[in-house]
């Protein structure tokens, strides 16, 4: 009889950086300055999905997913709120020269843009995300009056993630990484937006540990 191998995975400790880019529709590409931001409180994913049930012969033959996107759900002590009107689609108008006036329409239209995160393990490793087409839906930010208790501020936005060229993201995991390679770290992983699959910046250019 084959030994049982006992497991000890390690487990999820906190969330990290969170990291946006802007995106250039017409010309296809992202901004090469991507923004770190590190007041991140929690991040939530929800997949979303269209499921049907196939069935043949009086049995259930088979079921099948189609995956349309994931609903992501963010609570910060604050996102930058440059990043934030911007994502918004609010309008600024031109009566403010110093353009701290902006506007929101009904018909505002909000820009694609990037969103990723960083996530560290208990062991130390960590594990990167890249969502190349994102749309911020919403930005609840909840005002109260200064009393005696320590303050904690907080801030809620929700972000839906949607396919692009039949990809919704990209994930690198330094736990899933062959133990004769040196795993990419964050700074790498984050250095611009990993948006194809065939993108050669993480694809076999890992430096290969030395044997000796």
């Amino acid at each position: 009889m084959a030994e049982i191998v006992v497991h000890k995975p390690a487990y999820r400790i906190t969330v990290g950086k969170a990291y946006f880019a802007d995106y250039n529709a017409v010309a296809d590409t992202f901004s090469s300055d991507v923004v770190a931001v590190e007041s991140i409180k929690e991040i939530g994913i929800a997949l979303e999905k269209s499921s049907s049930t196939i069935y043949a012969s009086g049995i259930t033959y088979d079921t099948t997913n189609q995956k349309t996107g994931e609903a992501i759900s963010i609570d910060a002590v604050q996102l930058p709120i440059d990043l934030v009107s911007k994502y918004l689609g609010e309008s600024s108008t031109s009566q403010s020269a110093d353009k701290g006036l902006t506007y929101v329409k009904v018909n505002d239209k909000s820009p694609d843009f990037a969103f990723g995160y960083s996530v560290e393990y208990s062991d130390g490793k960590k594990l990167f995300k890249w969502y190349p087409r994102c749309k911020l839906i919403t930005a609840d930010e909840t005002v109260a009056t200064r009393d005696e208790s320590a303050a904690d501020p907080s801030a809620s936005y929700e972000v839906i993630a949607m396919p692009k060229d039949k990809v919704i993201s990209f994930k690198y995991d330094q736990s899933l990484v062959d133990p004769l390679y040196v795993p990419h770290d964050e700074a790498k992983f984050f250095s611009s937006v990993v948006y194809k699959a065939t993108d050669t910046t993480l694809i076999g250019t890992e430096e290969l540990v030395s044997a000796g």
